[in-house]
């Protein structure tokens, strides 16, 4: 299994995609009692990815996408955390099966989706050609950060706060975390490589794909409510929402001041660094819409 672009890859991404005991299907045994009931189900008929980087806002987006009843429930189901606990629990023991498992009881009516990040997709597939043999997504979703320094800071601070989402923390829990995050300027370094890294790799399966692609940026989505949101996702998908839609926004931002000051610490440190980031994401930066279809509104 070739695992490696000839792009240089990041420490911390090698390490990851150099796991070793990545073997999410050892010691698993087939379920038939399961498998059959699952049979019943019929595939869906329509399969949509969204790939994302860390600290994107992807966990917002597909809160709100399963609030709909209606476009599917689009976690991470390839997260290689999450890969062996799902494939225990419906007894299944190939990487074959365990896509279509997670297609058949993971769907709402025909639609059915996901979120992955490029390195899930290595670590699980091995080839961009095995993940389109085996999922074949119709439909395509690219989500990034626009400032891509705030993203490293965020990562890096939740690696040191072990706090990823604020979805009802204590004003003093908020505070400790605050707190507890210092400047890192090798740490954000790494993080913005990885991402970079990540953003590279994916740019490059989309323009090989056919499948049509909306573009999204955690920035865009912030200034839009929920409901437009899912709106605008449906008008990608080919689906239609009712008007009547009630949302319950769980997820607060955890970024302070601290992300801010941190920031604009390191672009003023490392202003070669910036200029050629910002000159390499420029064309991407530019492909994102920057007008809300109306169905949206």
């Amino acid at each position: 299994m070739r695992l490696f672009s000839r792009l240089p890859i990041p420490f911390s991404v090698w390490m990851k995609l150099r796991q070793c005991s990545y073997w999410p299907f050892r010691g698993l045994s087939h379920n038939p009692e399961r498998a059959a009931k699952a049979a019943k189900i019929a595939p869906p008929s329509q399969v949509y990815a969204i790939f994302f980087t860390p600290r994107s806002g992807s966990s917002r987006l597909t809160d709100i996408l399963g609030q709909t009843d209606q476009l599917g429930r689009p976690g991470e189901c390839y997260n290689p955390a999450h890969v062996k606990p799902n494939a225990r629990a419906h007894g299944v023991n190939t990487l074959e099966t365990y896509v279509d498992r997670m297609h058949r009881t993971r769907k709402i009516g025909d639609l059915m989706g996901f979120e992955i990040t490029y390195d899930h997709l290595k670590m699980n597939f091995g080839t961009e050609a095995r993940f389109d043999a085996l999922v074949a997504p119709s439909r395509l979703i690219w989500l990034i950060r626009e400032d891509i320094v705030l993203q490293a800071v965020s990562v890096s601070r939740m690696r040191q706060t072990k706090i990823g989402h604020d979805t009802g923390l204590t004003a003093d829990e908020r505070a400790k975390g605050d707190a507890a995050f210092t400047y890192d300027a090798l740490d954000i370094r790494n993080r913005l490589q990885a991402i970079r890294w990540r953003e590279v790799q994916t740019e490059a399966y989309l323009a090989r794909s056919s499948a049509p692609l909306l573009r999204l940026s955690y920035e865009t989505l912030s200034d839009l409510g929920p409901m437009q949101i899912a709106q605008w996702l449906a008008h990608h998908l080919g689906q239609d929402l009712p008007d009547d839609l009630s949302f319950k926004e769980a997820h607060r931002k955890l970024g302070t001041d601290k992300n801010l000051a941190f920031a604009e610490r390191f672009r003023a440190e490392n202003p070669r660094l910036m200029a050629r980031i910002e000159a390499e994401r420029a064309p991407m930066l530019a492909a994102l819409p920057r007008i809300v279809p109306q169905e949206a509104n």
